[in-house]
């Protein structure tokens, strides 16, 4: 068996993706902003989180290298290697 360097099963978005940012919220918690999309620009690897949007189980929070992203303007992912955004969980393949 060939050792990728990866973990099996990584997970993975393609480029055009539309996501959403984070922004802090209710209860010191980290919610999508609906109303300012993104777009992934490039496949890429990114770690998901077991985080949870409470008004749209369908989304699911990954972390991203900022590069990918464009459109997102908020200032939490300003100057940072790694943002958070969300993501439709059927985007979201495992290779």
């Amino acid at each position: 068996m060939i050792n990728s360097g990866f973990p099996t099963r990584t997970p993975m978005v393609k480029s055009g993706t539309t996501c959403f940012p984070t922004e802090l919220g209710h209860y010191n918690m980290w919610y999508a902003v609906k109303n300012e999309k993104c777009l992934i620009t490039s496949d890429a690897v990114v770690e998901t989180l077991s985080w949870f949007e409470p008004t749209n189980r369908d989304l699911t929070a990954i972390r991203i290298k900022t590069i990918y992203i464009d459109g997102c303007e908020t200032a939490i992912n300003k100057g940072k290697e790694t943002t958070i955004v969300w993501v439709d969980s059927k985007q979201i393949q495992k290779w």
